[in-house]
C-alpha cells in the first residue's frame, strides 16, 4: 500500500483532530497582537494575502478529508455537501475578518483578506477532492 492510499484510509478521528488543531492555529495566527508579529520587509507585495490563502487552503483540504465520501461528490447527491462546505468557508473567512476588526485592539479586518481566505479554502477543498478521488 503506497502513502497516498494510507493517507486516504486514515480514520475520521485523525482528520477531525487535524481540522481542530489547524483551526486553533488559524485563530492564534489571526488574533495574535500585531505588536508580536515580526516585521518582515515586504519584498513580495501582498504577502499577507498569500499567508491567508495558505492558511485556509489547508483548512479546506482538511475539511474535505474529514467529510470525504458521499457528502462531497461532484454529482447531484453531493451538491448540499459542497454548498454547506462553501457556506462554512464564507462564514469562517468573513467572520475572522469581522472579529479582527471589532474584537482586537491592534488588528484590522480587510475585505481582501476575507477574499484570500475564501479562495484558499475553495482551492484547498478542490485539491483534496482530486486527491481523495480514486480511479477505478
Amino acid at each position: 500500500m503506497n502513502w497516498k492510499n494510507r493517507l486516504r484510509n486514515w480514520p475520521n478521528g485523525v482528520w477531525f483532530m487535524g481540522v481542530t488543531l489547524w483551526s486553533l492555529f488559524i485563530l492564534y495566527a489571526l488574533f495574535k497582537p500585531a505588536s508580536e508579529i515580526p516585521e518582515v520587509p515586504l519584498i513580495i507585495p501582498h504577502l499577507d494575502k498569500a499567508v491567508h490563502f495558505t492558511l485556509f487552503a489547508v483548512e479546506g483540504f482538511l475539511l474535505v478529508a474529514l467529510f470525504k465520501g458521499p457528502l462531497l461528490r461532484f454529482d447531484a447527491r453531493g451538491k448540499w455537501g459542497w454548498f454547506l462546505l462553501f457556506m462554512f468557508l464564507v462564514i469562517c473567512s468573513a467572520g475572522s475578518e469581522y472579529l479582527q476588526e471589532h474584537y482586537t485592539l491592534d488588528r484590522s479586518g480587510d475585505l481582501f483578506d476575507a477574499v484570500a481566505d475564501l479562495l484558499g479554502g475553495i482551492i484547498g477543498a478542490i485539491c483534496a477532492t482530486f486527491f481523495f478521488t480514486t480511479r477505478d
